[in-house]
């Protein structure tokens, strides 16, 4: 079956996410710990709660960001930026060219960054919605272009359930998830 970018960027996305940091219990506020979590103009409240749930079940602290704390540098206070599911034309917005760097600086210089829905289309250097070019300053964490929906998938705009492959289960992101696992698209 032919992978499309779409399912390779949720995997590249979760795969990060997978590679645990270790941590402890949960904080909040603009504190140091493991986990910063987008929250600003555009985040999809459900994908924030979803994503401080799941980085707390895997141990880690987990604080809620904003635009204005990733302008003042806050991001090196933390070991990974979580950007949920949501608006990215919103948070383009927010966060300007200026918080744009700021968050490439942090990737290059060794942090983590999770992407979800939106948060994963903001990562990517174009992005395509069905089938047409959108016409925005993604991130460009990675070259490649986000495209979607996943129609073969799921039919947008349902969600459900899906099976995801590993495409290399021995590598140390993903060696504790094994050959594949089960993940909501929508």
């Amino acid at each position: 079956m032919r992978k499309t970018t779409s399912q390779i960027t949720v995997v590249l996305f979760l795969a990060i996410a997978l590679a645990g940091c270790g941590g402890s219990d949960s904080v909040t506020g603009h504190d140091t710990g493991d986990v910063a979590i987008y929250y600003d103009s555009g985040c999809w409240e459900e994908s924030v709660r979803a994503a401080e749930n799941m980085f707390r079940w895997m141990g880690l602290s987990v604080s809620r960001i904003n635009a204005a704390y990733i302008h003042e540098g806050g991001l090196n206070n933390f070991r990974l930026l979580c950007v949920p599911g949501g608006d990215m034309y919103k948070y383009g917005g927010s966060l300007g060219r200026s918080g744009a760097d700021r968050i490439r600086d942090f990737v290059s210089g060794g942090g983590a960054y999770v992407g979800l829905c939106g948060g994963a289309y903001f990562a990517a250097s174009r992005v395509t919605w069905r089938g047409n070019p959108l016409v925005m300053s993604p991130l460009g964490l990675f070259l490649g272009c986000a495209e979607g929906p996943a129609n073969d998938i799921v039919a947008y705009p349902d969600f459900g359930m899906c099976r995801v492959n590993m495409v290399h289960p021995s590598h140390p992101i993903t060696e504790l998830v094994g050959e594949s696992m089960q993940m909501l698209y929508y």
